[in-house]
């Protein structure tokens, strides 16, 4: 069974795996069951990443991946910056030039270094070799789409109940975020953008549109609109562009789905404005105010700017211990997140996959192929404005899945 199911099993528990354990904790805190209150669930997940990694390396073939390995010596070029690395400082303390208030908190993120390190080398690093044991097939990923609809069905249902009872019987009522109601509500659900290629995957490919495939795409975007989200569906947007760019179909459609993903942008856009127009035009043209578009992308572009222009110490050739916990929040961009714990080195290895993969898709393309890109480009947008890049299992896996899946040359190990 483990023979033949490896890869399905390995992929879903990757890609599904956090939202699925991050719902069920949401749900465990809601019973309060006094068994389970403190299980540490998402310690359990990570662990059982780490059983199927060694089942990959006992059942598998072994073969050479060259992309891959320049992966896992990329991650090992952080390792060694987050232990002998000099730690990053700053000309300016944070709490100065972002202007902070007394009860502004530092990212949790620089209190975890040792889960940070963790995550990376036994969620990240340890799943890079075992991927290279895996035979990733079309038929395998084929497999691996069937069975992902059987569990995004269950998990949209699950988000769909527990966004419904937090938002109307705790956050309307209490006038209070979703945000500050769900445990890293984001990547609980980050299964709806995977779900949404392969739902336009089997619209175009297959042709199947139905009664139940409306309400999936409904109740995907009803998540998006509770959920306060302008990222998602704009990056759902961009995927289905490029399924419909790419399969040529009537140019209708194109409009007619456009002005759909435009509606729901605007809708979320009156939300987070609470129907004020005011706040609205905000949203448009003032970038000082908290929680407008404009706001988002102004903080992102300041932790770029404070980590590559105000840091007095940066190692450009190897990089630095980036857990200084006076720096407030960390860069929020895969690039610079790269450079700033790998320097040029880890950025020029990092820049060479990208290329060497953009090489891999004009030369290996099929139309198979296009499911696992988009999950790598979702992954990758993503990365670019939130995130870190060194704990972020779908995109590095996803990207050594490209490699893979395209096929370059390798040869077996005995």
């Amino acid at each position: 069974f483990l023979k033949d199911n490896l890869e399905v099993i390995f992929f879903s528990l990757i890609f599904y795996g956090l939202s699925f354990f991050l719902l069920i904790k949401e749900y465990l805190v809601i019973s309060n069951s006094l068994f389970f209150y403190n299980f540490p669930i998402l310690e359990f997940y990570r662990f059982l990443i780490i059983l199927i990694c060694f089942f990959c390396l006992f059942f598998g073939k072994k073969t050479f991946n060259k992309y891959i390995f320049f992966l896992i010596i990329l991650n090992l070029f952080f390792l060694y910056s987050s232990f002998f690395g000099e730690q990053i400082s700053f000309t300016l303390p944070a709490n100065i030039y972002y202007a902070l208030r007394f009860d502004d908190e530092i990212d949790e993120f620089f209190f975890q270094k040792n889960k940070v390190i963790l995550i990376n080398t036994f969620n990240i690093i340890l799943p890079l070799i075992a991927i290279s044991f895996l035979k990733i097939s079309t038929d395998k990923l084929n497999k691996f789409k069937n069975l992902s609809i059987n569990i995004c069905d269950i998990l949209l249902i699950l988000l769909v109940l527990l966004l419904s009872y937090k938002y109307f019987f705790i956050s309307l009522p209490r006038a209070i975020s979703i945000d500050n109601l769900l445990i890293n509500f984001h990547s609980s659900m980050y299964f709806l953008n995977i779900y949404f290629i392969i739902i336009s995957e089997n619209i175009f490919q297959k042709k199947e549109i139905n009664f139940f495939v409306i309400i999936k795409i409904l109740l995907i975007f009803y998540c998006f609109l509770i959920g306060d989200s302008i990222l998602h569906p704009l990056i759902c947007l961009l995927t289905f562009m490029i399924y419909l760019l790419f399969y040529k179909k009537n140019k209708y459609v194109l409009i007619l789905f456009s002005l759909f993903f435009l509606i729901i942008l605007i809708s979320n856009i009156f939300k987070l404005s609470s129907l004020n127009l005011e706040l609205i035009k905000f949203h448009l043209i003032d970038y000082q105010t908290s929680g407008t578009v404009l706001h988002s992308i102004f903080s992102r572009l300041e932790h770029i700017e404070y980590f590559l222009f105000l840091s007095t110490n940066l190692n450009f050739l190897i990089g630095n211990n980036i857990f200084y916990i006076d720096a407030y929040t960390y860069p929020h961009n895969l690039f610079v997140d790269i450079f700033i714990t790998t320097g040029v080195i880890g950025l020029i290895i990092f820049i060479y996959l990208i290329f060497n993969l953009i090489i891999l898709i004009k030369k290996k393309f099929i139309k198979n192929n296009l499911f696992i890109l988009i999950l790598f480009f979702q992954s990758f947008i993503f990365s670019n404005l939130s995130g870190f890049f060194f704990n972020n299992t779908i995109l590095i896996i996803s990207l050594a899945a490209c490699f893979c899946v395209l096929k370059p040359k390798h040869f077996s190990i005995s």
